[in-house]
C-alpha cells in the first residue's frame, strides 16, 4: 500500500476508534496523520509534485481544446471559484486561468480579491513572461463578484451578477472551496449552524441556481461542478454526540449548542456535500436511446485536499502553534499541491464523463455506506430545499429542463 494510502487507511481506523470512546479531537486526528504521512514520504508534502501536476492538467486541457490561430476564437469558458482570493482557492484560480478560462473570484473582500489578482498578475508574469496574453488580459480575465456563504441571500444575489457580466455564454466550471473549520457555536443570519451553512448549504444553493447557466453550456468544455470536501465526512457516520444520517432529518442543522462539537459541526458538513454530489450527479445523468448507460453532460465529483497550509486553520490552536514556531510545512501541503486534484477534477480529459465520485490525490476513493443511501440522499435534497427556501417544484423544474435538453 502506497504510504499516503497508508495514512488515509490510518486516518478512518483513528475515526473508527472513536465509536467505543469519547470524540477524538479533530485537531489532534490532523496532527497524527499529517505527522505520519511525513515520516513515511517526505515529498508527499506538495514540493516535488505540485506545480508538474497543475502543469499536466492545463497542458491537457489546453490540447484538448486549442483555441485557433489567424481565425476568430470562440469565447473563453466561465469558470466560478468561491474562495478564489486565498489558499486553495487562489491556486484554483491561477491554474484555471493559465487552462484558458475566464475566471470569477467569488469572495466576501474587493481589496483582497483586487490583491489577488495582482499577486496572480505577478506570478504569471514571472513564469509565462510579461507579454504572455495571459498576463496582458487577466483584467479582462479574472473578475470579482461579491459572495458571502454565510448569507443566503448573498448567495442569491451572486447569481444575477454573474449572468450579467457573463451573458450567454453559460458557465463550464464551478469549484466550491470556501469553507471554515474548527469556528465556535454561531448561528448565521439565516438562522443554521455557521460551519454547515458556509460549507453546505450556501454552496448548495449556490450550485442549484446556478443550474440554468451551465444548462444551457452549449459549447466545449463540457460543464462541471467540483466539491471541495474532506475525509472527515467518514467521522460523522458514526453513531453518538455527532449524530447520524440515520437519526432524521435535523442533522444537518444546529440550532442550539446541546451536544455541539466543532469537529461534529464540520464532519458533518462534509457528509452532506458527499451525499449531494451523490444525488446531483444521479439526477443529471441520462440515458439515450441509444445507450443503456447513463450519459452525464454536467458533471459533479467531490475531493479531499488533505491538510493544506491555508487560513482554515487560523481557529485551531494546535496547527496554530505549529505555525508560530515555524513548523507547519512539516505537517500541512502547500496550497499549489492542496489545489491539483480540484484542477484535475476541473479541466483534465481524464475525468470526462466521471461524476457522483470522491477523489483524493487523483484517484476515486471509497464513500461512507450511507452516501449511497439514496433515501438519505433525496431527504437531504428536500430538507436543503426548504432551509434555503426554495420550493421543491422550482428545483425539479430546471432538472427536468435539463432532461428535456439533453434527450
Amino acid at each position: 500500500m502506497p504510504p499516503h494510502r497508508l495514512a488515509e487507511s490510518s486516518l478512518l481506523f483513528i475515526s473508527r476508534l472513536t465509536w467505543l470512546s469519547q470524540p477524538l479531537r479533530h485537531d489532534i486526528l490532523i496532527n497524527v496523520v499529517n505527522a505520519f504521512r511525513l515520516i513515511t514520504e517526505n515529498t508527499f508534502r506538495g514540493r516535488a509534485w505540485d506545480q508538474p501536476c497543475l502543469d499536466a492538467s492545463i497542458q491537457s486541457f489546453r490540447s484538448a481544446h486549442p483555441r485557433p490561430e489567424g481565425a476568430p476564437s470562440p469565447p473563453k469558458p466561465w469558470a466560478i471559484v468561491t474562495g478564489g482570493n486565498t489558499g486553495i482557492g487562489y491556486e484554483t484560480a491561477k491554474s484555471l486561468v493559465a487552462a484558458g478560462f475566464r475566471v470569477v473570484l467569488a469572495c466576501r473582500s474587493e481589496e483582497r480579491a483586487r490583491g489577488a489578482i495582482e499577486r496572480m498578475r505577478g506570478e504569471l508574469a514571472t513564469r509565462y513572461g510579461q507579454d504572455n496574453e495571459l498576463v496582458t488580459e487577466l483584467d479582462a480575465t479574472v473578475h470579482f463578484l461579491p459572495l458571502d456563504l454565510a448569507s443566503l441571500p448573498s448567495v442569491r444575489a451572486f447569481v444575477p451578477l454573474f449572468e450579467r457580466i457573463s451573458l450567454e455564454d453559460g458557465l463550464h466550471v464551478l469549484v466550491n472551496n470556501a469553507g471554515i473549520m474548527d469556528v465556535p457555536f454561531a448561528l448565521t443570519q439565516d438562522g443554521y449552524e455557521q460551519t454547515v451553512a458556509i460549507n453546505y448549504l450556501a454552496p448548495f444553493l449556490l450550485t442549484v441556481l446556478l443550474l440554468p447557466c451551465m444548462i444551457r453550456t452549449t459549447v466545449a468544455p463540457t460543464p462541471r461542478i467540483v466539491v471541495v470536501s474532506s475525509v472527515s465526512a467518514y467521522a460523522a457516520t458514526r453513531p453518538g454526540p455527532l449524530g447520524s444520517v440515520a437519526a432524521g432529518p435535523e442533522y444537518v442543522r444546529f440550532t442550539t449548542d446541546t451536544n455541539f462539537s466543532q469537529p461534529g459541526a464540520y464532519a458533518m458538513s462534509k457528509l452532506c456535500d458527499l451525499l449531494f454530489v451523490r444525488y446531483l450527479a444521479r439526477r443529471l445523468s441520462t440515458s439515450p436511446s441509444s445507450s443503456p448507460t447513463p450519459r452525464p453532460v454536467i458533471t459533479i465529483n467531490a475531493c479531499h485536499p488533505w491538510g493544506v497550509n491555508t487560513g482554515i486553520f487560523r481557529h485551531n490552536p494546535s496547527i496554530q502553534s505549529l505555525a508560530d514556531r515555524g513548523r507547519l510545512d512539516n505537517f500541512l501541503r502547500t496550497p499549489a499541491a492542496g489545489a491539483t486534484t480540484p484542477v484535475y477534477l476541473a479541466v483534465s480529459p481524464e475525468v470526462e464523463g466521471i461524476t457522483g465520485q470522491y477523489f483524493d490525490d487523483l484517484c476515486v476513493m471509497k464513500v461512507p455506506r450511507v452516501v449511497d443511501d439514496e433515501g438519505a440522499q433525496e431527504e437531504l435534497w428536500r430538507r436543503s430545499l426548504t432551509m434555503c427556501g426554495m420550493q421543491l417544484e422550482e428545483a425539479e423544474r430546471d432538472l427536468a429542463n435539463y432532461q428535456d435538453i439533453i434527450n
